[in-house]
């Protein structure tokens, strides 16, 4: 069984490479995206059991959609070099989050174990092959790349949209009617947008939802392009309806298609060779977690939605929308509903094979923050004390007992 041992020193971390990284590097190396993406893991604890090799080499259980094992390296040569056990392998928020706690560490100077070569991680790790490492990061660093570009495009087209307006407010009705014409025939996608706005402004609701479920069904296997290199993916006429039904009123149907349009993601990013489909499956998925609040569902309903959203999430689709769920202002007694929810939840939870309890441990996490949100931080230590020995989460025990000062305790 592998073991930690030594402690980072003093000495060691004035020589140590990654001490002298800056955000630039990182953003750099990950893209901007990424870096956003890991940031949120380091800040809420996801990085567990971070340890090195004798070589350097960061090492971490990564908490995300599951428990992934996760290494990080810097040489001169080739600068920031990761591995992942999730579905992107390599350059991923898992890695970004393993180095901004390791800088963390640093900083606050906590130690910081070494490992053998005979830890589990490492060993996950190497099942990848060092082949389908090298691709994935090349595949990656391309995707963070292009969402740069695309990133760039969208801020552009809506300044350009908005410079637009006064010229719009100097036509005639007869002059705005000619011109949307005019653009109908220009585009294939305006006639069917306007359908669309007209079905949803006459009150057919079933209409548009039947045409969204067509969108999604299509989008479950993308069209190939005429050389067979990659698969194309427009999800704008989807987006667009989304928008519009929540716009029309009907806040609770968008919501409905929720699990659907996450199971056709899923599906859909398995053709995904070049890392592009993440970004507009998010970005659909996105508009319902924005009008998440319009819909007819209690405030506890609704988080209960985002949860149940996220754990079946396998791809970190549902990121952005978990981290607005945090930051939303329900009342303390919508808390403390949701609060008996997840407890109930982890009561009734089934142990998962080879994954150290990850989805009750995942629960016990969102019910603690849950607790606090509530006003019922007395139940926090208790709570962490009932699952320190059923998941193995003694490190999130000890974390809570120093906070408290309950020193003795936690030396245990």
């Amino acid at each position: 069984m592998a073991r930690q041992k030594k402690k980072t020193t003093k000495k060691q971390k004035s020589s140590d490479p990654f001490s002298k990284l800056t955000w630039e590097d990182l953003e750099e190396w990950a893209g901007n995206v990424i870096v956003g993406r890991g940031r949120p893991y380091q800040r809420n604890g996801a990085v567990e059991n971070l340890a090195r090799t004798k070589g350097g080499t960061l090492v971490a259980w990564v908490r995300g959609t599951r428990r992934y094992a996760t290494s990080v390296r810097l040489t001169e040569r080739n600068g920031l070099e990761s591995a992942c056990t999730c579905p992107y392998w390599a350059t991923c928020k898992h890695a970004v989050a393993v180095v901004l706690e390791y800088l963390e560490c640093l900083k606050t100077d906590s130690g910081v174990g070494e490992i053998d070569e005979d830890d589990p991680r490492l060993l996950k790790l190497e099942a990848i092959g060092d082949e389908g490492d090298e691709y994935e990061e090349f595949a990656e660093e391309e995707e963070e790349e292009n969402v740069k570009v695309r990133s760039g495009r969208s801020k552009s087209k809506k300044s350009k949209a908005a410079s637009l307006r006064p010229y719009l407010q100097e036509q005639t009705k007869a002059e705005l009617v000619a011109l949307v014409i005019e653009l109908a025939d220009a585009h294939d996608e305006v006639p069917q947008w306007l359908a669309d706005r007209r079905a949803l402004a006459s009150g057919q609701t079933q209409k548009i939802l039947q045409t969204i479920r067509r969108e999604i069904s299509a989008l479950e296997e993308p069209v190939w392009d005429e050389y067979d290199n990659s698969p194309a993916l427009n999800t704008d006429r989807l987006k667009a309806a989304l928008k519009g039904l929540a716009q029309a009123g009907q806040a609770d149907a968008a919501v409905r298609l929720g699990p659907e349009l996450l199971a056709t993601a899923h599906q859909a990013l398995q053709y995904d060779s070049e890392g592009e489909f993440e970004a507009a499956f998010s970005d659909c998925l996105d508009v319902l977690f924005q009008v998440l609040e319009k819909s007819f569902l209690s405030p506890a309903d609704q988080v209960e939605w985002v949860l149940d959203m996220a754990l079946a999430d396998e791809y970190g689709l549902c990121d952005a929308g978990l981290d607005q769920l945090w930051k939303r202002r329900y009342a303390k007694s919508d808390w403390s509903a949701v609060s008996d929810r997840l407890a109930q939840r982890i009561e009734t939870s089934k142990d998962t094979k080879g994954e150290l309890h990850y989805e009750r441990d995942r629960l016990t996490d969102w019910l603690i923050r849950a607790l606090e949100k509530a006003g019922r931080q007395d139940e926090i230590i208790p709570l962490c004390e009932r699952e320190a020995p059923i998941t193995f989460s003694y490190e999130r025990l000890v974390d809570r007992l120093m906070a408290k000062r309950r020193w003795e305790e936690a030396r245990r």
